[in-house]
């Protein structure tokens, strides 16, 4: 990937955007901007010169709900005579967040004659993420309603069941992640 250059635009450039998402699932909304600014500029002695910075920022709230089903186990105790595939569990997860993302590029060029060019850039990106989750565990249990397990057509897979005395567990957890890249560059042609 090749970003913008100072050279790659004819003049000077003062380009921005702004904008605000809105999540439906988290019902809030947070602003993204950016700003770019290049310039060029010729010089009698020392060639043609190019400066170009840009920076980014993103903030995003986010929900995310989850039905996880768990590893399939065989069980004889289903339906009478046979064995019948079960999942060993089922979670239901709720995880609601932020997003942060800033970013900065920095890109300078000499071309000092016309049949040489050189570079040098830098990035830098920082990505951080908070996250709360909630969520509850079902476990099979050994008794069920009576008469009301349903296989899928043709198969011995379990469709449906309505479990008693099922065990739950509760869980929540918080998770805050930052994750950072610097990159520098420079060379010629």
């Amino acid at each position: 990937m090749r970003t913008h250059r100072p050279f790659d635009f004819d003049g000077r450039q003062l380009l921005g955007s702004a904008r605000v998402i809105h999540g439906d699932l988290v019902d809030d909304q947070e602003p993204q901007f950016s700003t770019l600014l290049s310039d060029r500029w010729r010089t009698e002695s020392f060639g043609e010169f190019g400066a170009l910075v840009n920076f980014a920022y993103q903030r995003r709230a986010w929900r995310e709900n989850q039905k996880s089903t768990g590893n399939p186990v065989a069980r004889t105790n289903i339906i009478p005579g046979q064995t019948v595939i079960v999942p060993n569990g089922t979670s239901e997860t709720t995880s609601l967040g932020n997003r942060e993302r800033t970013a900065g590029n920095l890109a300078l060029q000499w071309r000092p004659s016309g049949n040489l060019e050189l570079y040098a850039e830098g990035n830098y990106a920082q990505f951080k993420t908070i996250q709360d989750s909630y969520q509850i565990n079902v476990t099979p249990s050994s008794t069920f309603a009576a008469g009301n397990p349903r296989l899928f057509p043709g198969t011995n897979d379990l469709q449906s069941i309505s479990w008693t005395n099922a065990p739950i567990s509760i869980l929540s957890f918080a998770r805050d992640t930052v994750d950072r890249t610097q990159q520098a560059a420079v060379g010629g042609s």
